[in-house]
């Protein structure tokens, strides 16, 4: 599950009085690019395939069924899903195709007995699969299967919030990159404008402009960006 942290700030007016509280919900949930959920029913193929997949670095949580996996789904952390299908496959390839349905964010590799033809594996990408491997015996599967979720996962990332804010931050100006600072610290268009040599007015101005620069509709999303990106230090990340 996501480990969340929420964070509340006072917003002053331009007299220095709070007029207005705002909050800001950090994801601080460890970089989980290595997670794995195995769904496996045979007890012995998924100790088999989790150890080798922990030994080639990889964080491991088996599931045996479908079911038990997908009633967790939406609140899991980011990862690769591994479906073992020599067993039900019916209900394997139920998981990519519930993932896509709900939303869920889970890059799924099927993975299949040796024997099956071509249609099973069109079969799986239609139901959502990012990737299909056959187990045709080789002693190296196992490395092979962890190929397969590294690029995985290199893939289907998405841009995690830091990334993105950093992309939109790359933007702004040298001036530009001041301002958001002092709105953090919750400072005023006139403490800012005091601590810059410059009028309320272009304070004003620049934050209008951040606005549209950083693509954010409010204020709060802009002090989440600027947070987000280290423009400046967070009050929740001082404390921790």
């Amino acid at each position: 599950m996501r480990q969340l942290h929420d964070t509340s700030f006072p917003i002053l007016d331009e007299n220095g009085a709070v007029y207005r509280i705002a909050g800001i919900t950090e994801d601080l949930t460890p970089d989980i690019s290595t997670q794995v959920y195995l769904i496996c029913g045979r007890s012995a193929d998924a100790r088999r395939l989790a150890n080798a997949l922990r030994s080639e670095g990889f964080t491991v949580r088996v599931f045996q069924t479908a079911e038990a996996f997908l009633n967790l789904a939406p609140v899991l952390v980011s990862g690769c899903v591994l479906v073992d299908l020599q067993t039900r496959k019916s209900d394997g390839l139920q998981i990519p195709r519930e993932l896509k349905s709900r939303a869920i964010d889970l890059p799924t590799i099927l993975l299949d007995r040796a024997g099956v033809g071509v249609e099973a594996a069109v079969t799986a990408m239609k139901a959502g699969a990012s990737d299909y491997l056959v187990d045709v015996g080789d002693p190296g599967f196992e490395t092979t299967i962890a190929s397969a979720i590294r690029q995985c996962s290199v893939v289907a990332r998405p841009a995690t919030a830091k990334e993105s804010a950093l992309g939109r931050v790359g933007r702004l100006t040298a001036r530009e990159h001041d301002v958001p600072v002092g709105l953090v610290e919750g400072g005023t268009n006139k403490s800012i404008a005091q601590k810059l040599g410059i009028s309320p007015r272009t304070v004003e101005l620049h934050r209008a402009q951040l606005m549209h620069r950083l693509d954010a509709s409010t204020l709060t999303e802009l002090l989440q960006i600027a947070l987000a990106s280290g423009l400046a230090p967070s009050q929740s990340s001082q404390r921790l």
